[in-house]
């Protein structure tokens, strides 16, 4: 029996070792299973961070090159804003200098407006003209008093030739005698060449005054203004005008004509409407229409028949004719023109209307 309790001790004892050993064993366990689920909650909360810090550092940067890339597109449209911007300022400027400048422009080189711009600027420059020719007319009358002086002596120098001594008579032609003597008085005759000369039967003059061209094709009155406004003096020789009519298909001699001053013209011609002009009067020269005498004149060397229309308003004083009988007979005419030649044995025909073959300048016109 003794043994039975000691074995059942003893038994007892490995039951309690064991118990305490599957006890250790248990808390061990526990304690190995306990840590485990901590081990893999700290590493599941790494991993969580981890991931979740991935995902925010992605998510960063994710956004940073988003607002990186809007900044960019925000960049670019500005640019592209201002470059617009830019060429739309240039567009307008443009379109408005078009409009203020190259439209009016172009609209004022049409013929239209270059014509007006011409017409304005002839007038302005007439009226200025104008303006100093009236100024110049009115110191005239204050000096040469035409109101009062009707009678006028004036030389002619021409040089080497010597100097021919006229006397002027208002009573005879008041506006001619009035424009030559302002000429005179302006100087315009000085220096002057007499561009033709003409010696023929019953017709022999010299012709002058042509200041601006020389040759005849010129001449202005003391009234010029501009070439649409000469102001030619007007032919003062008739007091009655002959007037003609039909009869019988042949004009007709109508009145009965009267000069202004007789002893200047005479055997007058109704049929050829000629008449004898004095020798050594001063005669205004002018074209065949009427009123378009401007500052020419001829000088008769003999007396000499031509178209009643040139108005005389001067002769030689006392009919001294030495310098006119000295240029009639040392001055010829010569042509300007070759002529045709002749056949053999046939004399060249004598020029009778021309240019002089010497000079004959009138060097000073004046008042005495």
């Amino acid at each position: 029996m003794a043994q039975k309790k000691g074995k059942t001790t003893s038994k007892k004892k490995k039951v309690a070792n064991k118990a305490k050993k599957d006890l250790k064993k248990g808390v061990a366990t526990t304690q190995v299973v306990s840590k485990k689920p901590e081990m893999k909650a700290t590493k599941d909360t790494t991993k969580a961070n981890t991931k979740s810090t991935k995902k925010a550092s992605k998510s960063n940067t994710n956004s940073n090159k988003i607002e990186t890339k809007v900044a960019s597109k925000k960049a670019s449209l500005s640019t592209g804003q201002s470059v617009a911007l830019a060429f739309s300022v240039i567009g307008i400027v443009i379109i408005f200098t078009f409009i203020f400048f190259a439209i009016p422009e172009i609209l004022s080189n049409t013929d239209i407006e270059v014509s007006n711009r011409e017409a304005e600027r002839v007038e302005q420059e007439s009226n200025q003209f104008r303006d100093e020719l009236d100024k110049q007319l009115a110191e005239e009358d204050e000096r040469l008093y035409f109101e009062v002086n009707k009678i006028w002596k004036v030389d002619l120098d021409y040089g080497e030739f010597g100097t021919l001594n006229l006397e002027l008579n208002s009573e005879w032609a008041p506006e001619t005698v009035e424009n030559f003597i302002r000429l005179v008085d302006r100087g315009y005759y000085n220096d002057t060449p007499v561009h033709r000369i003409v010696k023929q039967d019953g017709f022999a003059v010299i012709q002058g005054g042509d200041r601006e061209n020389g040759n005849g094709t010129g001449g202005r009155s003391a009234r010029y203004l501009s070439e649409s406004q000469p102001n030619n003096v007007p032919d003062e020789l008739w007091e009655v005008e002959p007037q003609f009519e039909q009869r019988d298909e042949e004009n007709v001699l109508a009145n009965e004509p009267r000069f202004i001053e007789p002893s200047l013209y005479s055997e007058f011609d109704a049929d050829s409407g000629t008449v004898k002009y004095p020798k050594g009067a001063i005669l205004m020269a002018k074209t065949n229409q009427p009123d378009s005498a401007s500052s020419q004149y001829f000088i008769t060397l003999t007396e000499t028949t031509l178209p009643a229309q040139y108005t005389v308003f001067g002769r030689v004083i006392d009919n001294d004719f030495s310098l006119v009988d000295k240029i009639f007979n040392d001055v010829s005419p010569v042509s300007e023109t070759p002529g045709l030649p002749t056949a053999e044995g046939e004399e060249t025909p004598a020029v009778t209307d021309g240019s002089p073959n010497v000079d004959l300048i009138l060097v000073e016109a004046k008042i005495v």
